[in-house]
């Protein structure tokens, strides 16, 4: 039979474990490069990346390498939420205070930033969250006991320190306006490189004949209304010019320039009320879609890796540690069976004399 630990090494090996998850998690996240700048850049970067796909490719391969930094902060805070799940399932009992230095640590690498400092705040009180938890579901849960606390108890955790994200990420926003004003820039310029590749591409199109066949038949119809007396052929004339005009105005690259010149775009975005409205309200737009997707994240990601390491603590566990039946819930000593028949031999053997 294998050599088992004494469980005195249960909780120093608990707490230094979930501080190497959590160190190594929030490593992780910090070499992602996700950042607030990438996310107010991906809002209008993603539909562009879609848009310069060549026909027929795969969509997906596209933009798959626009959203490494997405799948690689997925893994940190699957490791996070591991970290999470260990401490519910083995509390690392008066060391759990010390959780703080791993973050704390961590913090350096981002250099304090406001959403760190939130989501820092939150996965503390989050782990200290997660053991009250475990230590309640593993008395209350029976079915699929192993799965079910750390899942359930990393989860409610991650709740509390996503909540703190949110807040945090709209602070941050809305002390800072240049994360707005890049997002005005960006969606400016998204928009004039799609009207101009909508444009630029109307010369190949089939629609092209008719779109100025509409507009001669317009103007000639204007025409028609406003000089009633002249002939036919005075008419067939006026048709012929104003058919060369429609030409040399789709042929005019100066023309189309000035159409799709930044202070065009400008003026059209500044007289739309709901872009204005939009640019008002988006530092808790962005708060809302972070912590929209954090929480997709959580109950449908999340939650599952956390109950399967959760089964994986509860068996290293009790295949790592002696299971000292001497120890009560609290580590204070209690009594073996024989000690309990000396105890109720003595108190009735005084009660009897």
């Amino acid at each position: 039979m294998p050599h088992k630990l004494k469980p005195e090494l249960k909780e120093p090996l608990s707490f230094l474990a979930a501080s190497f998850l959590f160190f190594a998690g929030l490593f992780l996240l910090y070499w992602s490069g996700i950042s607030l700048q990438y996310l107010v850049e991906i809002q209008y970067g993603l539909p562009k990346a879609v848009f310069l796909a060549e026909p027929g490719a795969n969509i997906i391969s596209e933009i798959i390498p626009f959203l490494e930094p997405v799948f690689a902060a997925i893994f940190a805070l699957i490791i996070c939420s591991f970290a999470l799940t260990l401490v519910s399932v083995s509390p690392p009992g008066r060391l759990k205070y010390g959780l703080i230095f791993p973050i704390i640590i961590s913090g350096f690498l981002f250099g304090f930033s406001k959403p760190y400092l939130f989501f820092g705040l939150g996965l503390f009180l989050g782990s200290l969250y997660s053991i009250a938890l475990g230590e309640a579901y593993r008395e209350e849960i029976k079915k699929w006991r192993e799965f079910r606390v750390g899942s359930s108890a990393s989860s409610k955790a991650l709740l509390v320190a996503f909540a703190l994200v949110f807040v945090g990420v709209y602070v941050a926003m809305a002390s800072d306006s240049a994360y707005s004003a890049d997002f005005e820039v960006g969606l400016r310029d998204s928009m004039a490189f799609f009207v101009a590749g909508e444009i630029g591409g109307m010369s190949e199109s089939e629609s092209m004949a008719e779109l100025k066949g509409e507009m001669v038949s317009d103007a000639m119809q204007k025409i028609r209304e406003e000089y009633p007396g002249l002939s036919e052929s005075q008419y067939a004339e006026m048709e012929d010019e104003v058919a060369k005009r429609v030409d040399e105005q789709f042929e005019d690259a100066q023309s189309k320039q000035q159409y799709l010149s930044d202070d065009f775009i400008s003026s059209l975005l500044e007289s739309s009320p709901i872009f204005n409205a939009l640019i008002s309200i988006f530092p808790i737009l962005m708060a809302i879609t972070v912590w929209a997707g954090l929480e997709f994240l959580r109950m449908f990601v999340l939650s599952p890796f956390a109950g399967l390491f959760s089964v994986l603590c509860f068996r290293l566990s009790s295949g790592l540690f002696e299971n000292n039946s001497a120890l009560g819930k609290d580590g204070a000593a209690s009594p073996n069976p024989d000690s309990i028949e000396a105890v109720m031999e003595d108190v009735y053997g005084k009660g009897r004399a």
